[in-house]
């Protein structure tokens, strides 16, 4: 029985995590060996020309292993022709087997690549009795140990991946599609696995949504440790889609864990072509991996509910905190109509637009020192990287104010979390303004701010948010703000897209139905529409999505209501008029205004 206890993991130590070693062909990871990168395929497994060449732009891209899917027993035995044409080329790097449904394929696919992925989901029995689980896992042992034999023979790993929308009946039943119940069918291999005396593992919990795949990766973290095992994990946001959003999303997700010291291998997936995966990985973990250069082990926020969203109990002070949503700031900018708070440098206030009031900013030292008289509400300022001169106990004398942090060093987020749980051991529940103040930096401002505020976000911290950048008129700050916030879950203020990166099995153009499908369905705020590849992930990883377009073989497209099928088989060319039609029978269509 799996059992939750907050805390007894050390997510804000800012040291990486230490797993055991597992080699994949030549290049090991886990330990202190570098964090992994990796990409998928997206070519016909059987096109071995095609994907040989994909494969080696991302090895050139910077990939440390490139993964190919296989999904069936001729596709398995292609991986020997594909290892072969890239060895003839001068390429020896780590190939990993993509393997659903079909045991045998991954028995196949052993003895020719470096590392095997499974489901655990494809290794239940449907049937099996609630009552009677032991037989189930009988059922299990006996699929899963032919492939351990030969990978024990080949040397070769394996990757068990549990992903949010793929668990088994069984698990569904006892816990539903939450990110216990992906632990608790990871939990259930791997102590197969080592009851078999194999140890060459990797773990991952993938999610569409980047709070599941961070509560469920501590979660595992968390109870591998109870239970001495120390496999090394793999990170990454399924389905993140393109563009901005999926980058944003992809830095929220992977870079949250990354920051509580978690993480050994790294997939960031987009709808795009797979190289462009790589750089965008490469800068997650740079950037990330700046939080560990000095290594701490305070212990903070003891009790924090690491594997749910709780938000922060905060006083509702002119509009902001309490029930409110997280309200966006900006500096200066009083053109942009979705901007809620100006922060005004110049007249020392802050304007709320929508009821066209200001408020005074005190230097909250000033404050303090000389005891100035105030009218409230007030917006007090304070430096997030001078945490020791915050004295929280006279803060929580200061009624009718709200805080706001400015940091200009955000990847400093230990500070960040030392205040909160200041602010928590005071019992002080005065709301927080996050007010990030970034310098001009090699990655991009979208990669470092998601990272930055999803750690903090998805952790119920902050009752308003602020991103500005030195020097960069490029950027839409306000655009940012939404942006993160849609992206970790905390403010819904647009269609959500969950589209899938595509892989050998995807047999129509997603790139160009998913901008299609987003010009269409673009204005239909809080909604979410899935756009995935093909029926194997689709319709369990299409998550909680209210509408899914899923490929379903050549040029054809399953359209479906949640998880229910409502139309098969459709042509590509009628399909996207077909899922508006479907939308509006749901009475959930607006026209465009």
């Amino acid at each position: 029985m799996l059992t939750i206890e907050p805390n007894s993991f050390n997510f804000t130590s800012g040291t990486r995590l230490k797993t055991r070693i597992v080699n994949v062909g030549d290049i090991p990871l886990g330990g202190n060996n570098p964090i992994r990168l990796q990409s998928m395929t997206n070519t016909p497994t059987l096109d071995i020309r095609k994907t040989t060449e994909q494969a080696i732009k991302i090895f050139e891209a910077g990939g440390d292993y490139v993964r190919i899917t296989a999904a069936s027993l001729k596709e398995a035995e292609a991986l020997a022709e594909i290892k072969k044409s890239l060895k003839k080329q001068g390429y020896s790097f780590p190939l990993i087997a993509d393997v659903h449904f079909n045991p045998e394929i991954a028995e196949i696919a052993a003895k020719i690549v470096e590392k095997v992925r499974i489901n655990p989901g494809n290794y239940y029995n449907l049937k099996a009795s609630l009552s009677n689980p032991s037989s189930e896992k009988e059922i299990i042992l006996k699929k899963i140990l032919p492939l351990v034999t030969i990978c024990k023979k080949y040397g070769t790993a394996i990757r068990i991946g549990a992903n949010h929308g793929s668990l088994s009946q069984r698990i569904l039943q006892l816990h539903g599609n939450t990110a216990k119940g992906m632990v608790v069918s990871a939990m259930e291999f791997l102590r197969i696995f080592s009851e078999l005396d194999f140890h060459n593992i990797v773990v991952a919990m993938k999610a569409s949504d980047p709070r599941m795949t961070v509560y469920a990766t501590q979660l595992l973290v968390q109870t591998m440790q109870n239970e001495g095992m120390s496999y090394p994990l793999h990170l990454g946001v399924t389905e993140a889609g393109e563009g901005e959003d999926g980058r944003i999303k992809s830095a929220i997700g992977i870079g949250s864990l990354l920051k509580n010291g978690i993480g050994d291998t790294v997939r960031v997936s987009l709808t795009e072509d797979p190289e462009n995966e790589i750089p965008v990985a490469r800068q997650i973990v740079d950037y990330c991996s700046l939080q560990n250069k000095k290594k701490t082990n305070s212990k903070i926020l003891q009790g924090h509910n690491w594997f749910h969203y709780e938000k922060r109990e905060s006083d509702c002070i002119a509009s902001i905190g309490g029930n409110n949503p997280v309200s966006v700031f900006n500096i200066n900018d009083t053109s942009d109509s979705l901007t809620e708070f100006i922060i005004s440098k110049k007249e020392n206030k802050i304007l709320e637009k929508a009821n066209k009031k200001s408020y005074q900013i005190i230097s909250l030292k000033k404050l303090l020192e000389k005891k100035s008289f105030y009218q409230k509400p007030a917006f007090i300022e304070a430096s997030a990287n001078n945490i020791e001169k915050i004295n929280i106990k006279k803060i929580n004398k200061l009624k009718g104010t709200i805080l706001i942090l400015n940091c200009k060093q955000a990847t400093k987020s230990e500070n960040i979390l030392k205040i909160f749980d200041k602010l928590k051991n005071n019992n002080c529940k005065i709301p927080v303004v996050l007010n990030f103040e970034y310098q001009k930096h090699l990655i991009p401002i979208e990669i470092r701010s998601a990272c930055d505020f999803g750690h903090l976000l998805i952790n119920g911290f902050g009752d308003g948010i602020c991103i500005s950048e030195k020097n960069n008129p490029a950027v839409n700050f306000t655009n940012l703000c939404y942006a993160i916030l849609q992206a970790s879950k905390t403010r819904i203020t647009k269609t959500e897209f969950i589209s899938c990166p595509t892989c050998g099995r995807t047999q129509f153009n997603i790139k160009k139905v998913l901008q299609e499908i987003k010009q269409a369905t673009g204005h239909l705020k809080g909604l979410k529409i899935a756009v995935m590849g093909c029926v194997v992930n689709g319709p369990g990883e299409m998550a909680d999505a209210h509408y899914g377009y899923v490929g379903a073989g050549e040029n054809k497209i399953h359209l479906y209501k949640g998880k229910q099928i409502i139309k098969k088989n459709i042509p590509e060319k009628a399909a996207l008029k077909e899922l508006i039609s479907l939308i509006k029978s749901y009475g959930d269509w607006v026209e465009k205004t």
